[in-house]
């Protein structure tokens, strides 16, 4: 089949990731695929079709519905049409319609209004106010015209099919796939680079706990650097956070507010090529999102052996079980949080335990040929 597949974002973060991996094992089951999206990075030998817009937030959304409306002839060569997220606005899903191309639409975090209010509390600025009452509910109502729109509604995991039923999605039109991890880039590091690389940083003999993620609300990273200190009583150790966003001035500020900034390496936005060593020497993985989709990261660490610290979200108890691969606890219980960090670190069988636990379920069940497979299963109901 020859498969279209629209993105607006960009190729580094987690959807991108999503999008070239499973295009690149479609492709191997014989597809033809070609991505149109705004990011010019490399593709790796996946056909893609640039589509420039301005860096404007918001404006160039709609720059991006507007260029890909007035190449629509181009989609009506394709057997499939697979859109990614709620970044491709209403409008571009109507015209899309129109070609009677069955049309696929994936949601890698849906989330009802209501579930928003309660998750995300009131900020204080106009702004935050603005996206809260104003931009939020728009999006979230143009969403759900647009998942009515498609023939069928990928979903990453089950939490979210059932946030997107809330939408009034009818069921028998959503399909849970969920995302995967590319094994093959994460091969064990030498040991040897891997002591080169902790003494490049600074922290040669410490016991590591990451943070791998957006430096944002949703993340939960002020959870993990109020549950520091607790740690520190403990035993001693490095925070690594890795990832930027508009909460790292905050995070830094608490950091200093708690004393505690000696013990943290805010690392920003690293090289694809450097996750397997951040990856690798960490003893601990700290996940304290309040809010995911399917975390893809998560399953990366956990391909290296790694046990996994974080909130009982429901997206995440799917993939993390309590006591199996991970620990868990109630979401915003910094000190349950620091807690279940802290025996980790004291505990090292049982976070080996855990750890090669992960390795195993991610080599089974979350490999992104599986998730593949199963894409190219729901592309053949609909031809």
């Amino acid at each position: 089949m020859k498969i279209a597949v629209l993105y607006f974002g960009e190729r580094n973060d987690g959807v991108g990731n999503h999008v070239l991996h499973t295009s690149k094992c479609l492709e191997k089951l014989g597809h033809q695929i070609h991505i149109f999206w705004r990011d010019s990075l490399n593709t790796q030998n996946i056909e893609s079709f640039l589509i420039r817009t301005s860096s404007m937030p918001h404006i160039n959304r709609y720059q991006f519905e507007f260029l890909m409306i007035k190449n629509l002839k181009k989609l009506e060569e394709y057997d499939i049409v697979s859109c990614q997220g709620s970044g491709i606005t209403y409008g571009l899903y109507k015209k899309t319609k129109k070609l009677k191309t069955p049309l696929i639409i994936t949601s890698h975090g849906a989330i009802a209004y209501s579930e928003y209010l309660r998750t995300f509390p009131s900020p204080p600025t106009l702004k935050g106010k603005l996206v809260r009452y104003l931009l939020w509910p728009s999006s979230t109502n143009m969403l759900k015209y647009s998942m009515k729109l498609a023939d069928k509604v990928f979903s990453v995991s089950v939490n979210n099919a059932n946030e997107i039923k809330k939408m009034g999605i009818p069921e028998d039109k959503i399909i849970v796939i969920y995302n995967g991890v590319d094994i093959s880039k994460f091969k064990k590091i030498k040991e040897q680079h891997l002591v080169e690389f902790k003494k490049k940083l600074g922290i040669e003999s410490d016991l590591v706990v990451l943070f791998f993620g957006r430096l944002h609300s949703q993340k939960g990273l002020l959870y993990l650097i109020r549950a520091i200190p607790h740690i520190l009583k403990e035993i001693k150790a490095k925070f690594v956070f890795v990832g930027k966003g508009p909460l790292e001035i905050i995070a830094k500020q608490l950091a200093n507010k708690l004393g505690i900034s000696d013990h943290i390496l805010f690392e920003g936005f690293i090289p694809e090529s450097l996750k397997p060593y951040y990856f690798s020497i960490c003893d601990v993985f700290a996940f304290p999102s309040i809010y995911e989709g399917f975390p893809i990261v998560p399953m990366e660490v956990a391909a290296f052996g790694k046990p996994i610290v974080a909130f009982d979200i429901p997206p995440v108890v799917e993939f993390i079980k309590d006591g199996k691969n991970g620990l868990l606890t109630q979401t915003g219980d910094y000190k349950a949080l620091a807690a279940n960090i802290s025996y980790l670190l004291k505990h090292s069988k049982q976070a080996q335990r855990l750890g090669k636990n992960n390795k195993n379920l991610v080599e089974t069940e979350f490999t992104w040929e599986s998730v593949a497979r199963r894409m190219d299963d729901a592309f053949r109901m609909l031809i």
